[in-house]
């Protein structure tokens, strides 16, 4: 990466499967980033220019997330400047295989990468590929493995009172159903733990003894087998360990968590007066009550009439924080489970109790791994995902050993002993028959979804636009090379379909050849696809360089139509129903009474947008009340309304109303309406640019474009416009913009010029020294963004000027000595003195006196 950056003077891209993992990457790139002089860019969610900006004499580390690396490509191919890319490092590839439009989005980034610039170089990565010469084949790519592993893993499965080892994961598949994997265990111990029968009632499967031995710094090595353990235990090693378990559900997590605290003995939780360790364990309380105190920042209310007052607004943590025990999964805020994060990786909280998203999340790893079921919501592990979670179990540089212990019923051995079997081993290359557990194509999911969406991209795009030139980049996905391998089928008359779904779709046409190269709009009805030119409507157009997928553009611009006849700006309501997000909105459950209340009294001014939904005024009312409706209507408009009323609160009272008070009274999860907010802003700015590049001069559609980009920046942050140049940090919500704010940190500026001993004092106990170096960072490095944007912006404006006044040797400066984002001496910022012209002034020296 140092080598394309400082040495070829290439850009790279870094391609990260979630947003966590994108700004855990901003974080800890931005040190080296602002001492060696190149930019670190955030791509996630709303965040991060399309195309990236082009620096003169410097270059960027740009970190995606899958969808925004798409957009970037797309946007370098069109404007001719991939080959600015050296260097493109896709980590956990084997989500390429996710069977979804994520692992599609992927298998697409690669393709037209090898496609528009060969010269690029693609670095993928994954530790859970079964199949890797696939991948190997599709990208034409070199192999490396290594089976090395900082620190040893162990793996366990627990029957019953038993638990046995794993002698060895490399096998060949199971061949006959009897196959249990038993000849590969060894057996171990029982579990000894002395349970009462209410106890045993709460935990049959034996997770509190597993967890609290952990606890107590013992690990299966040094166990022995006759020991007995009870709750009075307390004799522990010195050092204690941390433990992930892992649940199928949410719901599962809080229980288990909540199971552990009640369950687990008093001195695995809480400092003893027997323990040598006291004082530091004493602090540790200390450090637990300061976290629930910042999990109950953004709960701090002025508004006496909601009830609640201070509170985190989950009962749960408010049980299990104190006792060191939390559970994370996506129903928490960003703001929750970063704090939470924060406080596993400093050891105040011990115990996680998490969904399988952690697994390929930030980096937390743990002594112990429990599997507490083995499964993913209802169904079972797949190798990938198995892999994923023991992979968490051992933490570099503090243990010698990690340990997975996963609970089995008897019922579930085959199906783990199948699992098992699915997982390869990393130095056998060979093609396997068969699909179990195999990365295959995702590009199919929705019936052909992700393939339409790449010959569209290719066609408007340009990079094929002949029917052999799509069938031939169609071939170099991994759907093409895997019809080859396995002969499924006709890979031909699969892309024709396609095709003609396009054309039907309005977003491509067929044209003659003779049409296409005098660039006429003869579009024929009934010509041969062989023997066509195809050429991307605007509609096509906006769908590639918006990245929006191709079965949901027209219908959204058909809305904006529409709209553009009687949209109300009086309120941010129209607006927010129109960018509704469609995936939220065909899986949300409306509480009838909820809608007909907030019905009821909306404002006359947005009543408007109840008449052009066309439904009847007693609709609502028979669904609120129960009553029986005869002709049932399409209730989706009312969904898309009732996620808009929602997101319209947060936007109205985004000064006072928390977001757990919108999340409860709508009956969202806190995380789950967060996450709704960012990718409403998200399809904001898609449309906004998919708008500008190809409907700016449409009679109806051209304000919009205008007024999008603003309304999705302050939807993404939801906060008063005070704040809003404190929510461009990575990491920092609505109540951190606050503090910081309320302490005359009230600028970008004003953070980059802190110091972080003194950032922490005034912050305390809700920042730590690494938080708060981790904040001053990035305020430089977007302080140094910023002012290298506008010195190239006054050198472009200068240029070609022929005065050469001091204004234009200063322009001239600025074009050949590029700002630099290593901020030296940014304190005395204000001192800054320029010497390069002959003569020496300050800022603030009149310079046509």
């Amino acid at each position: 990466m140092l080598k394309e950056l400082l040495i070829y003077n290439k850009s790279v891209l870094f391609i990260l499967p979630f947003v966590s993992i994108v700004q855990e990457k901003v974080r800890s790139l931005t040190p080296m980033g602002l001492e060696l002089g190149f930019w670190v860019e955030e791509y996630a969610g709303s965040r991060g220019r399309i195309p990236p900006v082009k620096r003169n004499g410097s270059y960027s580390v740009l970190m995606a997330t899958i969808e925004k690396g798409h957009t970037i490509v797309n946007s370098l191919i069109d404007t001719k400047t991939l080959d600015s890319l050296g260097l493109v490092i896709v980590d956990e590839l084997h989500m390429i295989g996710d069977g979804g439009p994520r692992g599609a989005c992927l298998e697409m980034i690669l393709t037209k990468l090898r496609l528009s610039s060969p010269t690029t170089r693609i670095i993928g990565m994954s530790a859970t590929l079964p199949n890797i010469s696939d991948l190997t084949d599709c990208l034409s790519a070199e192999l490396y493995v290594s089976n090395f592993r900082p620190v040893k893993l162990i793996e366990y499965v627990k029957v019953g009172d038993h638990l046995y080892e794993i002698t060895c994961t490399k096998t060949s598949h199971c061949t006959s159903e009897g196959n249990d994997f038993t000849d590969r265990l060894v057996h171990c111990r029982m579990v000894d733990f002395q349970y009462t029968k209410k106890m045993l009632s709460r935990d049959p499967d034996h997770l509190v003894a597993l967890v609290a031995e952990t606890l107590f710094g013992h690990s299966m090595s040094n166990w022995c087998c006759n020991r007995l353990f009870h709750p009075s235990f307390t004799r522990s090693s010195k050092e204690r360990f941390s433990c992930l378990v892992f649940c199928p559900t949410k719901a599962h997590c809080e229980n288990t968590a909540k199971m552990l605290a009640e369950l687990l003995p008093i001195p695995a939780c809480f400092p003893h007066l027997n323990d040598e360790d006291y004082m530091t364990e004493k602090n540790l309380v200390e450090q637990r009550s300061l976290l629930l105190e910042n999990l109950r920042i953004d709960y701090t209310i002025e508004n006496k009439d909601l009830k609640g007052g201070v509170q985190t607004h989950c009962p749960v943590l408010e049980y299990t924080v104190p006792k060191g025990i939390a559970y994370h999964h996506s129903g928490l805020t960003q703001e929750e489970r970063n704090a939470l994060e924060t406080a596993y990786i400093e050891g105040v909280i011990r115990v996680l109790c998490c969904t399988s998203t952690l697994a390929a999340g930030v980096n937390l790893p743990a002594r112990r791994v429990i599997i507490r079921k083995p499964y993913v919501g209802s169904s079972f592990l797949s190798s990938t995902q198995y892999q994923q979670m023991v992979g968490r179990a051992g933490r570099a540089g503090l243990d010698s050993v990690g340990e997975s212990i996963t609970i089995l019923q008897p019922n579930e051995r085959q199906s783990f002993a199948h699992l098992l079997s699915d997982i390869s081993d990393p130095d056998d290359t060979k093609p396997r028959n068969g699909t179990a557990g195999r990365c295959s194509s995702s590009l199919l999911y929705e019936n052909g979804k992700g393939l339409r969406q790449f010959i569209l991209s290719l066609i408007g795009l340009e990079l094929a636009t002949t029917y052999p030139d799509i069938i031939w980049s169609c071939e170099k996905t991994l759907l093409g090379v895997q019809y080859r391998l396995y002969q499924r089928g006709d890979f031909d008359d699969l892309v024709r379909t396609e095709l003609n779904t396009l054309i039907k779709m309005d977003l491509i046409v067929a044209v003659s050849i003779d049409a296409y190269l005098n660039k006429t709009n003869s579009v024929l009805e009934n010509i041969e696809l062989e023997k066509a030119r195809f050429q991307a409507t605007k509609l096509g157009r906006a769908s590639v360089k918006g990245g929006i997928d191709t079965d949901r553009i027209g219908p959204l611009v058909s809305d904006f139509r529409v709209a553009a006849r009687a949209v109300n700006t009086s309120g941010p309501l129209h607006l927010l129903y129109l960018i509704a997000p469609p995936d939220v909105v065909d899986t949300i459950q409306i509480d009838w009474s909820l809608l007909f209340d907030r019905i009821s009294i909306m404002p006359q001014n947005e009543t408007n947008l109840i008449s052009l939904l066309g439904f009847p005024e007693g609709y609502i009312l028979w669904k609120a009340t129960g009553y029986p409706i005869k002709r049932k209507l399409d209730e989706r408009p009312l969904r898309r309304l009732y996620v808009a009323l929602a997101l319209a609160e947060l936007w109205q009272n985004r000064s006072t109303l928390p977001l757990w008070y919108v999340a409860e009274r709508y009956k969202f999860s806190r995380g789950s309406l967060q996450s709704t907010l960012t990718s409403a802003a998200s399809l904001a700015n898609s449309l906004a640019y998919a708008l500008a590049s190809e409907f700016s001069t449409d009679s109806e559609l051209w304000a919009f474009a205008h007024l999008l980009p603003e309304f999705a920046k302050k939807l993404a942050y939801c906060v008063s416009s005070e704040l809003l140049p404190l929510m461009e940090l990575p990491g920092v919500k609505r109540a951190r913009a606050r503090q910081l704010y309320n302490l005359g940190y009230c600028t970008l500026k004003d953070i980059a010029c802190a110091n972080s001993s003194d950032l922490t004092s005034r912050m305390a106990p809700f920042m730590s020294k690494r938080v708060a170096n981790e904040i001053i960072q990035a305020a430089q490095m977007l302080i140094s963004e910023k002012a290298d944007a506008l010195f190239q912006e006054a050198s472009e404006m200068i240029s070609g000027v022929g005065t050469k006044s001091l204004l234009s040797q200063m322009a001239d400066y600025l074009k050949y000595k590029p700002f630099s984002p290593k901020l030296a001496g940014l304190n005395n910022v204000n001192n800054v003195k320029f010497r390069s012209f002959g003569a020496d002034f300050d800022e603030d020296e009149d310079l046509f006196a």
